[in-house]
């Protein structure tokens, strides 16, 4: 199957996240034209027929849809109005991207449509050069994560392990950021996307691992269905991913080099998230956060000779019985994680 900005590709995108569990569908730029033409219409463009119909099909199956919303049909067409329908269509979010002007005016235009948001019960992400959150989650807890960074998915040839493991202790002291880690579609040479096809300086263990270190209110995963079925320990790792986390907590960690984080997940179960620089390395991972009895751990680690630039989808996966007194040891290949799913019974 060949995904496109289509309708076809959309429901197929839908089926699998109510598959999975997983609470929306984020269609990015262009379903409405062109993101960066003067003419393209945000409420009238392109495909605006096909996502109300894609709006109603994902609130059958338990899956809201987020329309992406470029900052050129932002400022082209009236704004609220557009924010207006959106919400009137039944859209669960907004992510608004390439916002022009300096940090004042972006401050200001940030507020602005966020509270146009939450009037028309939206959420929003700020994507592509946004200012940092500035507490703003305390009034407005619709802005949900921004992208105050170099994302993954479209800055691969700077997105090296190291930056990973210094971005995640710098960049979310400001708030939850959107990363767009989870990018499973890691093979020698071209991946399958069409409009950024370089390598992925990364691990798939590694990949997912990041999904849940990095927080943020929608985390953004951005392969295709295919290749999360391809691996069933690591996709179960992400549906489990349940918020809003019960608890969180960063294990271990050095700005750099690597860092160990846990979360537990709304229905209780413990998620464990490892991520290193390009050094291989061997991680103590204590597991005194769990509570009194008896647990079973799902531990999926690199593979034998992986590597972030020459052998990135080969995984190990085991099953343990572990208690609160246990130390695990972890094997992070160079570039490598692991993932580490916790619960008094681990279901396949």
């Amino acid at each position: 199957f060949h995904y496109t900005m289509s309708y076809p590709s959309w429901e197929r995108m839908v089926d699998f996240a109510a598959e999975q569990g997983l609470a929306y569908l984020v269609l990015d730029a262009n379903w409405y034209g062109p993101e960066f033409e003067q003419g393209s219409d945000p409420v009238k463009g392109d495909k605006a027929r096909d996502v109300r119909k894609l709006i109603q099909y994902g609130k059958q199956k338990g899956v809201g849809i987020w329309l992406y919303l470029n900052d050129v049909g932002g400022r082209n067409y009236p704004l609220e109005e557009t924010l207006k329908q959106y919400g009137a269509w039944g859209a669960a979010g907004v992510k608004y991207g390439f916002m022009a002007g300096d940090g004042e005016e972006k401050n200001t235009r940030t507020k602005s449509i966020t509270e146009m948001c939450a009037r028309y019960k939206l959420l929003v992400d700020f994507h592509d050069y946004p200012v940092h959150p500035y507490g703003q989650m305390r009034t407005w807890p619709n802005a949900v994560t921004r992208e105050y960074c170099k994302a993954q998915l479209d800055g691969h040839e700077i997105f090296y392990p190291k930056t990973f493991v210094t971005s995640v202790f710098v960049n979310m002291i400001a708030g939850p950021i959107d990363m767009n880690n989870g990018m499973f579609d890691l093979r020698q040479g071209k991946t399958t996307r069409s409009d950024n096809n370089q390598e992925v300086p990364s691990t798939v263990v590694s990949e997912a691992a990041r999904t849940l270190i990095t927080f943020s209110g929608a985390t953004i995963i951005p392969d295709i269905p295919e290749y999360y079925r391809k691996y069933p320990a690591l996709l179960r790792f992400l549906s489990a991913q349940k918020m809003p986390w019960l608890e969180s907590k960063t294990l271990d960690g050095e700005i750099g080099e690597y860092i160990v984080m846990m979360r537990q997940a709304e229905d209780g179960v413990f998620l464990v998230g490892a991520a290193t620089n390009e050094e291989s390395r061997t991680l103590r991972v204590r597991l005194s956060f769990l509570g009194k009895g008896d647990y079973e751990a799902e531990i999926v680690e690199d593979g034998e000779n992986a590597h972030y630039l020459s052998n990135r989808e080969t995984i190990k996966v085991s099953k343990k019985k572990v208690t609160r007194n246990e130390v695990l040891n972890i094997k992070l290949a160079p570039g490598g994680g692991a993932c580490i799913r916790i619960g008094k019974e681990i279901k396949q």
